[in-house]
């Protein structure tokens, strides 16, 4: 009986994140409350508090179970064959963006990120995962870049913290303007696409390094 009690708390706890994403996604983390996400599954706001102290305890574990972008990009990059760096960059970017964009709760979720909630006051903790989550992000892809300059793919003289900077600015550009407007823009479709031409502009002489 205490396993399916268990249980049971687990599903009542995923059912009040999903009803979070379609809460937060309407009506913007601001403006929702504990009160709007217990009526959407209809519970009361006491059953909720019985899992989360507060919104911004909700907030966070719902980004958490659905990963902050960037953090898929590591993974990949881990899985990628070592001997072609270069390509285990492109392969980890497309991954990544196509992941974020895989199916509709993960771009509600994308859309929260970058467009439902303020980074500040009692969600400043989340500011601070996700710098975490692109410096991390940022080593990944700049450990790759070394390797590919290392392996003849790309030229001795490229910046490589400008390309670093220019590659992550790319994705999670792409990221935001998907997450705004995703009828407008088919990262799902293009990503590899997209990330070809990131890539082809590594050997841009503006991203050389500079005397």
């Amino acid at each position: 009986m205490a396993r399916k009690t268990r249980n049971e708390a687990l599903r009542t706890r995923e059912a009040i994140l999903d009803a979070a994403i379609e809460v937060f996604h309407a009506r913007g983390v601001a403006r929702s409350s504990l009160t709007d996400i217990a009526e959407r599954i209809g519970m009361t706001r006491g059953a909720v508090y019985g899992h989360f102290r507060n919104k911004t305890e909700v907030l966070a574990a719902m980004l958490e179970r659905n990963r902050y972008p960037w953090d898929t990009l590591a993974p990949a990059a881990e899985q990628a064959t070592p001997d072609d760096p270069l390509q285990a960059l492109t392969a980890s970017l497309t991954g990544m963006l196509e992941h974020v964009t895989r199916e509709p709760k993960c771009l509600r979720v994308l859309t929260i990120l970058f467009h439902r909630m303020e980074l500040v006051g009692e969600n400043a903790a989340m500011l601070e995962r996700i710098h975490a989550a692109r410096s991390e992000a940022e080593r990944t892809i700049g450990r790759l870049l070394r390797s590919a300059v290392a392996h003849g793919q790309l030229a001795a003289s490229l910046d490589l913290a400008l390309a670093q900077r220019y590659l992550l600015i790319g994705l999670t550009g792409a990221m935001a303007e998907t997450a705004l407007e995703p009828e407008r823009w088919a990262v799902r479709t293009d990503a590899a696409r997209i990330v070809e031409t990131w890539i082809a502009g590594l050997t841009s002489a503006g991203l050389a390094k500079r005397s």
